[in-house]
């Protein structure tokens, strides 16, 4: 399915003007054609891979799911559409584990559903679950029961921290929000 029929498709359900579907339409229109150019650009050979790295995605179950190669976006979807980011986060995290996306080992299938469900909390928008996670393993207590353990390669925050806290400042201070 190519870039415009996908948007279509993703833009029918959305009661929006016409003109907005146009306007929508006319960009991806642009991107397409600049995606082609990027296409023939690199499969010259000059850069160092052949593939274009950018994905177009269209809502955060997109995001998610292409930034992580698994094929959850339309459950992701659904489940948003009736439950809250944090508990949708938990239900694919859960699913996920127990191999209802993909296969692979136990501890593939839990760093996999570490890495989607902290996408999805942090809606996709920063590094954190591909690179702010360094390690995932699988351990043991004394008492042979099994834990998760997670590391992290540094602090964790959802973007859009900083305007948040600006504003919560002004607001308490009565200072004009626009500075």
């Amino acid at each position: 399915m190519n870039l415009i029929d996908e948007a279509k498709i993703r833009l029918k359900d959305i009661s929006i003007p016409q003109y907005y579907t146009d306007y929508q339409i006319n960009i991806l229109n642009q991107v397409n054609e600049f995606y082609t150019i990027i296409q023939k650009a690199r499969q010259k050979g000059y850069d160092v891979t052949t593939t274009i790295e950018s994905k177009i995605a269209y809502d955060l179950s997109d995001r998610v799911a292409k930034m992580h190669n698994i094929d959850i976006s339309d459950r992701l979807r659904s489940l948003l559409k009736h439950t809250s980011k944090e508990k949708a986060a938990l239900k694919i995290a859960e699913e996920i584990a127990v191999g209802e996306y993909g296969s692979g080992d136990l501890k593939t299938r839990l760093e996999n559903a570490v890495r989607v469900s902290l996408a999805v909390v942090t809606e996709g928008v920063t590094v954190a679950p591909l690179q702010g996670i360094s390690d995932v393993q699988i351990k043991e207590n004394k008492d042979g029961s099994k834990y998760l353990s997670i590391s992290f390669a540094g602090p964790i925050r959802s973007a859009g921290g900083t305007e948040a806290a600006h504003y919560a400042y002004c607001r308490s201070s009565q200072k004009s929000y626009r500075t």
